[in-house]
């Protein structure tokens, strides 16, 4: 360790001195297979470890970019005795986009494949190639609406509507929303494959919300709805996420009742709110929030019974959500 200091010392002082440019070092695709699992953590971990320590030389700036879900495996299948995750805060910068930012994005994307396949000098935007309301909505509005507010969920439900009005002039709404079964189901289903890692039964947490209207307050939960998906845990004869276990938990005390049920309820939202697909009421203001949004921390002990809750539009058509 003492050699390691004196090296990053010599680069520090020598090598990238304040009279030469600025360097950046990017490190991306650390979410690939490019190592087994139980090594590839250790070594994300070993890798943020020593970004902290090369912070000294300040002319070189080395980024990590990573999504929220491997970061989070890498935190739960390394944490030691003394852990605390909070201390790293100060050296995260959580990527957003906003409407505005999804907007221009879309329209630059349409206008470059008008050009490439159609007309080289032609210019496009999305207001030209689709109908503008859809459900009353502004047709973008309504896109956005039904994304993780990420450019790849857009694009991906305006690649499926490009493919809808194959033959056609223009985009209808109509399209739109056929794209949209298609694409409700492809999006669920990486969302599924993104959190597998941590959440190995990701799917069945996501089942529990088919039937539930678009949005309830967590005391409407009924006892009937709560068994019935408790039931299909059955089927996991080995729990491997804190989910699973709590139902498992939940089926060998038995309950009576819905409120019996609300702790895990309570453990299943705070999930569901972390991987996107649940907005909870925020106690401050009492407005709805989503991950997406920011990642306003919610544990299970303060999801009370009180709380409201809605379920994302990028599920509707996956789980035949009813919308209030």
């Amino acid at each position: 360790m003492q050699d390691l200091q004196e090296v990053i010392k010599l680069l520090s002082e020598e090598v990238f001195d304040d009279s030469g440019p600025d360097y950046y070092l990017l490190i991306d695709d650390l979410d690939r297979g490019w190592a087994d699992d139980r090594i590839r953590y250790k070594l994300v971990r070993a890798l943020i470890e020593s970004i902290k320590r090369l912070r000294r030389i300040r002319k070189v700036k080395i980024l990590i970019s990573m999504r929220t879900d491997l970061l989070e495996a890498v935190f739960s299948n390394t944490r030691d005795s003394g852990f605390q995750e909070d201390k790293y805060e100060d050296y995260f910068v959580r990527l957003k986009w906003s409407n505005d930012e999804l907007r221009d994005l879309v329209n630059k994307r349409v206008s470059f494949m008008v050009r490439d396949k159609y007309q080289p000098t032609a210019e496009a935007s999305v207001r030209k190639l689709f109908d503008a309301k859809v459900d009353k909505n502004p047709m973008l509005k309504y896109i956005i609406s039904r994304t993780l507010n990420r450019p790849r969920d857009v694009i991906v439900f305006i690649n499926e509507c490009i493919q809808q009005a194959s033959g056609q002039e223009k985009i209808t709404a109509e399209n739109v929303k056929s794209a949209e079964a298609i694409y409700s189901k492809k999006r669920v289903d990486a969302l599924t494959q993104e959190w597998l890692s941590i959440y190995p039964h990701v799917n069945t947490h996501i089942e529990f919300l088919r039937g539930l209207p678009s949005k309830f307050k967590v005391k409407d939960v009924s006892f009937e709805h709560i068994q019935a998906n408790l039931l299909n845990y059955t089927a996991i004869s080995s729990p491997q996420d804190h989910v699973a276990k709590k139902a498992h938990e939940k089926l060998s005390e038995g309950f009576k009742t819905a409120n019996d049920g609300l702790d895990f309820v309570s453990v299943l939202f705070e999930l569901l709110y972390k991987i996107g697909i649940l907005g909870i009421s925020q106690p401050l203001d009492n407005r709805i929030y989503f991950s997406e949004e920011g990642l306003i921390p919610f544990n299970p002990e303060s999801i009370s019974k009180d709380h409201r809750v809605t379920i994302h539009p990028l599920t509707f058509q996956y789980l035949s959500t009813r919308k209030l």
